[in-house]
């Protein structure tokens, strides 16, 4: 996948374009790379999944692949689903939000990359494990 084509999706988007035109550039200054995987911009490390735009009707989301092991000090990150509560999210609602937020932004991307970097995994849920044990 292409520059091209994360422009062309960015460029179809009806309601978050200047949202995504906002944090692409703070993803890409961190030293991400970018695809289209599932079909949606997703921001690689090395290859590795960092962080995904995901446009819903009433936000758009910066979804951390492995964001439950974020130490988020700001308060930022909300759940991506309950199950298994392995990813979270932040939601923006304006270009305004995106540009507040771009040191903590930053701060996440680049704990995000450390993760991956040193091998950290996220396992299954507390209950998930036990019942894998017997």
């Amino acid at each position: 996948m292409t520059v091209a084509e994360v422009d062309a999706y960015i460029a179809r988007s009806k309601k978050w374009r200047h949202e995504m035109n906002a944090l692409r550039p703070i993803l890409l200054d961190c030293g991400l790379s970018e695809a289209i995987k599932w079909q949606m911009p997703c921001f690689l490390h090395h290859g590795a999944n960092i962080v995904l735009f995901h446009e819903a009707r009433d936000h758009l989301a910066l979804m951390f692949f492995k964001g439950s092991l974020l130490d988020d000090q700001v308060g930022l990150l909300g759940q991506h689903s309950q199950d298994p509560p392995l990813a979270r999210r932040i939601e923006f609602y304006g270009v305004e939000q995106v540009e507040g937020a771009d040191h903590s932004i930053r701060r996440l991307v680049n704990l995000a990359i450390e993760i991956e970097q040193v091998g950290l995994r996220v396992g299954p849920p507390p209950e998930v494990r036990s019942l894998s044990r017997r």
